[in-house]
């Protein structure tokens, strides 16, 4: 696992941690014997301050290191949550509108997203995915959020697939 698999953890940590303490509480083996759960402080995105914040979570313990578990619906052929998805989806659609421009007939001209990636810094990657995302909070527009209403919507319970 890489930086921006971590950022990505990092952001969706807090729903992680509740579906793990749902799992802790309808199964004992993850407190029989010589198994146990403990307080751990981890970084996490708060949504509300639109910072990182270090939270506690009680999870599982596994080799003296929290266990998180992720949801078997989230589990699938495709990583509905992933730093590429966030800087193809976001990020470069955040470039194409800090960079778009109005024609005579007042119709918005946005660069195509393609042709963004070869811009220098705008190349795919964390420091980009970072930059962009800076920029975007200082203008009032958080991304991240965005970001995970996106997949929100993408996303499909597997009880509401037929």
């Amino acid at each position: 696992m890489g930086r921006t698999s971590d950022i990505t953890t990092r952001i969706i940590v807090e729903a992680l941690a509740d579906s793990t303490a749902s799992m802790v509480a309808i199964s004992p083996q993850f407190t029989s014997g010589s198994h146990r759960v403990d307080t751990f402080k981890l970084q996490a995105w708060d949504v509300t301050s639109r910072a990182w914040v270090i939270k506690s979570f009680e999870l599982p313990v596994a080799d003296g290191s929290p266990l998180l578990l992720a949801p078997s619906g989230w589990a699938g052929s495709t990583l509905l949550m992933s730093a590429g998805r966030y800087y193809e989806t976001k990020v470069l659609g955040y470039a194409q509108l800090e960079r778009a421009v109005r024609s005579s007939t007042g119709k918005l001209v946005k660069t195509p997203k393609d042709q963004l990636m070869n811009e220098p810094g705008l190349g795919r990657g964390r420091v980009t995915n970072l930059n962009v995302t800076r920029r975007a909070h200082e203008n009032d527009e958080d991304l991240i959020a965005k970001f995970k209403q996106f997949v929100d919507m993408k996303w499909v319970r597997p009880t509401d697939v037929a």
